[in-house]
């Protein structure tokens, strides 16, 4: 091959041989340790109650505890256990099983862990026992499972018996081999990634620079692998594509009508007869009759969820083509956008502030900032709720940069057009999540030469005037609009409803109290992860709380500097020279508004809501860009072997951060979670990973 070394193409040949060594040995050792096993096929002596025979030998589960195969006659050692069972339907189907055995060293049934045997993941039905010598007798024990197609309670179990076939129990059955393909290539991109990264590599010589053909390549394959993989989430948890709220499409359907209250929803008298019908227990106990999470207002339902993604999407759809969008399809075209924004953005940013920073290091930052800010959460959860802040976001961020776009690097006008989409963007924010508004006090920073260098903005001049003009008249038009959206509903030019909502709580008596703060800051930035040895590995943190009053948690993985490590370098700007350094920079106001506001929005949301862990979208945002400022600025000063320490230390972060968040969008959350709604998808994923399984 010609230019190109023996010396440059040796290394991938090695990481070749170490990946293909690495999945035949390491990643399918139960294949070599099975080897020799003589399979043996067992017959179930006995049913529990909770399994009724039909004709043809399949069986009814019908949940109960009573529910077990028992094999009193097994009297072999047992060094493996092969379970095929399925249901009688076409889908793919998971079963909790658990076991009772008797050995050599227990003639009383004592029981072994839990497992899950999935009918389309082969590897899921070898189950490695380490029994006592001689296994005497077998129960497995059926648990209630949890599977999406087959029909689940609000808390995710099966409500009504479902039919079930045993299609084979095997004890030492060899272990097939598994070659997994995409665990090959993800062996290799790590083994690729960590040569690349390591503090010595030649790749941090290479500048960003995008008028680079190769560089621009670059950027645009990894914007799209990551719109590939929100894809790939968003079409397989089944609970989510095939499911829809309706919220936004009855408000397009009620606007196209002149309506700004819901006329197809109507109230049930019940609810119109009740004294406070934001007493959730009381509804609840009275069974009344209700649409869950509408604003309930005057004997009307409103939407209290920001109006704009109903106006730039729904609405068009509903009005020119009669399309009723579902939320989730249109939360995952907002993520892309929102996926193509965050990458532009960081771009910006480093190109403005930081000249001299490498191409693999704007690559890290623009590859954490997106999963950091917002994608972790909204493919964790693709529904209605994420829809407000992904598009709020979305539009913080390419306010900024028009505005950034706007002007020069001295303060001049250079885009009046810029400035204004700039403003309009900011001023919509307010009509998506009112909290993310925090991002207009940006103009400080961006135009402090424009208003006090340049006159330019904010003077008694024409040209200011206009400029002045262009910045101000989106937010008064945009705020104009929203008060009166708001006083034809509520009474109040201030008031977006959300306090009227009829779910969990009665929030128009729930109050503002410092008491809720500390937990919940605690639980946002400081709580440690829940970690185990079973895939996806980050788990829901417990709520431990001595709150005596009413708050809302709903699962949460981690505190956001424990999770996210890159976050750490948020301290070091309060401290010596990197703090003077930030100063001389004039990044250390920035850096001072972007903490407060990251305090005090979840204090807001603490109050507001609860403990959510979709609302770290509101602030996410604002400490991973000064950890970005932060590094970039010691990286200016470092030299030699500091310098090497601090990009490794910033690859370690960068590699935990990224890994947490990605195995976050897996964390089982009730039946939302993919192990319940696409256990075929979810269970391949964790013994690929889980080899010793």
């Amino acid at each position: 091959m010609r230019g190109i070394s023996k010396e440059k193409i040796k290394p991938f040949f090695v990481l070749i041989l170490i990946t293909l060594l690495l999945e035949v040995f390491l990643f399918n050792f139960r294949f070599w340790q099975s080897i020799g096993y003589e399979s043996e096929h067992i017959n179930v002596t006995s049913i529990g109650e909770g399994l009724v025979i039909n004709e043809d030998g399949s069986y009814i589960f019908n949940g109960s505890d009573n529910s077990y195969f028992e094999f009193s006659q097994v009297n072999a050692e047992v060094n493996n256990i092969y379970i095929s069972i399925s249901s009688t339907g076409d889908t793919p189907y998971r079963q909790y099983v658990s076991f009772d055995v008797t050995d050599e060293g227990n003639s009383l049934y004592y029981s072994l862990p839990q497992r899950e045997v999935v009918s389309t993941v082969e590897r899921s039905k070898y189950i490695k026992f380490n029994t006592s010598g001689v296994v005497g007798k077998l129960r497995i024990n059926l648990e209630p499972t949890t599977n999406y197609d087959l029909g689940m309670s609000p808390t995710g179990t099966n409500t009504n018996p479902y039919g079930i076939t045993l299609d084979s129990v095997e004890i030492n059955k060899s272990v097939p081999f598994f070659f997994v393909p995409l665990r090959v290539l993800g062996i290799f991109f790590v083994l690729l990634l960590c040569c690349s990264l390591r503090y010595n590599t030649s790749v941090y010589r290479y500048r960003l620079n995008l008028a680079s053909d190769k560089q621009r390549a670059v950027l645009v394959v990894l914007t799209a692998i990551n719109i590939l993989f929100a894809m790939f989430i968003y079409l397989n948890n089944k609970f989510y594509f095939g499911w829809d709220r309706e919220v936004y499409t009855n408000l397009a359907q009620a606007l196209l009508q002149g309506h700004f209250d819901l006329p197809m929803l109507k109230p049930s008298q019940e609810l119109l007869n009740m004294a406070n019908p934001y007493d959730t227990n009381l509804r609840d106990s009275l069974n009344v009759d209700y649409y869950w999470d509408y604003a309930f207002f005057n004997g009307k339902y409103y939407v209290y969820f920001g109006i704009v993604p109903c106006l730039i999407l729904f609405l068009p759809l509903k009005a020119l083509f009669d399309i009723n969008l579902p939320v989730n399809l249109a939360n995952f075209y907002f993520t892309i956008i929102y996926i193509i924004v965050a990458f532009r953005f960081i771009y910006d940013i480093a190109r403005r502030c930081f000249k001299h920073i490498s191409f693999v290091t704007f690559l890290m930052m623009a590859e954490l900032f997106v999963f950091c800010s917002a994608l972790t959460p909204v493919l964790q959860r693709n529904d209605l709720y994420t829809i407000p802040g992904i598009t709020a976001l979305t539009f913080t961020l390419l306010g900024i940069d028009l505005w950034l776009a706007g002007i020069d690097r001295q303060g001049n006008v250079k885009s009046r057009r810029k400035i204004l989409l700039g403003s309009l963007c900011m001023a919509l924010v307010a009509g998506c999540r009112p909290q993310l508004l925090v991002g207009s006090f940006f103009a400080i920073f961006i135009f402090m030469r424009t208003v006090f260098a340049r006159r330019a903005m904010f003077a008694k001049n024409k040209d200011s005037l206009i400029n002045t003009a262009v910045f101000v008249l989106p937010y008064v038009v945009v705020a104009a609009f929203l008060m009166y959206y708001n006083y034809a509903r509520f009474g109040s030019v201030f008031d977006f409803g959300a306090n009227y909502n009829l779910t969990t709580n009665d929030m128009t008596k729930r109050g503002f109290r410092l008491d809720r703060i500390p937990y919940g800051i605690f639980m946002y930035l400081f709580q440690f992860p829940k970690i185990t040895s079973r895939f996806p590995f980050i788990n829901s943190c417990d709520n431990f709380t001595q709150y005596m009053g009413v708050t809302i948690y709903e699962c949460v993985y981690g505190g956001l500097f424990v999770i996210m490590p890159v976050l750490l370098w948020n301290f070091a700007a309060y401290f010596g020279k990197t703090k003077r350094f930030l100063r001389r920079r004039k990044l250390f106001g920035a850096i001072l508004i972007c903490h407060i506001f990251a305090f005090i929005i979840p204090v807001v949301d603490i109050n507001m809501a609860g403990i959510v862990f979709r609302y770290i979208i509101d602030f996410t945002w604002l400490l991973i860009l000064p950890a970005f400022a932060v590094y970039l600025c010691v990286e200016e000063r470092c030299r030699g072997d500091m310098l090497k320490r601090h990009r490794l230390k910033f690859a370690a972060a960068f590699t935990v951060s990224m890994l947490c968040s990605i195995l976050t969008i897996f964390a089982r959350y009730r039946h939302y979670s993919m192990d319940c709604s696409n256990p075929d998808i979810f269970y391949s994923i964790m013994y690929a990973l889980q080899f010793w399984m």
